[in-house]
C-alpha cells in the first residue's frame, strides 16, 4: 500500500483571472508586516522589479489599488496595504485555513463545524438490510445497546460498510449518522 500525501493549491480569481496564490499572498503579507515593497520582495526571494510588476498587474486586474506607497521621510518611505489589499489577505487566509483543517482532520465535517452533532457512540455493524435507495444498518454499541440508522445506499456504498466493521453512530436531533472508524 502506498502512503499518499494530501496537497492542495489555493488561489483567488476575479473575472476568470488568477489573482492571488501562495507567492502573492506571501508578498502581500510581507508588505503588511514590513511596510516596504523592497523588503517584502527580498523576504520572499523576489526581485523588486518582479514584485512591483506583480502588484501593478494585480491592481490592473482589480481596477483598484492594493498598496499605497509614500515617498521620503526619515525612514525612506513606506508601503501599506489598502483596505482591498487587506481583504485579499484575509480571504486567502480564511480559505487556506479552512482547506488545511479539512485535510488534516480525519474526523470529517463535524470538526469543521459544518454539522452540529455532539453525541458519538462507537460500535460494530451487526446487520445490513440493503435497499435500492435506503439501507438499514444495525450497530451493536458497547453499552450494550443496538442502534439502527437508515442511510442512503449511496452512503452505504461510499463508506464500504460490511458486517463486523467498527463505526461511530453520530446522534443528531433528527437522525443517527454512520461514519466508519
Amino acid at each position: 500500500m502506498h502512503d499518499f500525501e494530501k496537497k492542495t493549491k489555493v488561489w483567488l480569481e476575479y473575472k476568470d483571472q488568477s489573482l492571488l496564490g501562495k507567492g502573492g499572498y506571501a508578498l502581500l503579507s510581507e508588505v503588511h508586516k514590513l511596510g516596504s515593497l523592497k523588503k517584502a520582495a527580498e523576504a520572499c526571494g523576489f526581485s523588486y522589479r518582479y514584485a512591483w510588476n506583480y502588484i501593478k498587474k494585480l491592481e490592473k486586474s482589480l481596477g483598484a489599488k492594493v498598496v499605497e506607497s509614500y515617498r521620503g521621510g526619515d525612514k525612506g518611505g513606506e508601503t501599506k496595504l489598502t483596505a482591498l489589499g487587506l481583504k485579499l489577505l484575509e480571504e486567502y487566509r480564511r480559505i487556506e485555513d479552512f482547506i488545511q483543517r479539512a485535510m488534516s482532520d480525519d474526523t470529517g465535517w463535524e470538526s469543521l463545524g459544518l454539522i452540529s452533532a455532539r453525541n458519538y457512540l462507537s460500535g460494530v455493524v451487526e446487520q445490513i438490510d440493503r435497499g435500492d435507495v435506503c439501507s438499514k444498518v444495525v450497530v451493536n454499541v458497547e453499552v450494550p445497546v443496538k442502534i439502527t440508522s437508515v442511510i442512503t445506499t449511496e452512503a452505504l456504498n461510499h463508506l464500504g460498510l460490511k458486517k463486523g466493521d467498527r463505526v461511530k453512530a453520530v446522534i443528531k436531533s433528527t437522525e443517527i449518522m454512520i461514519g466508519k472508524q
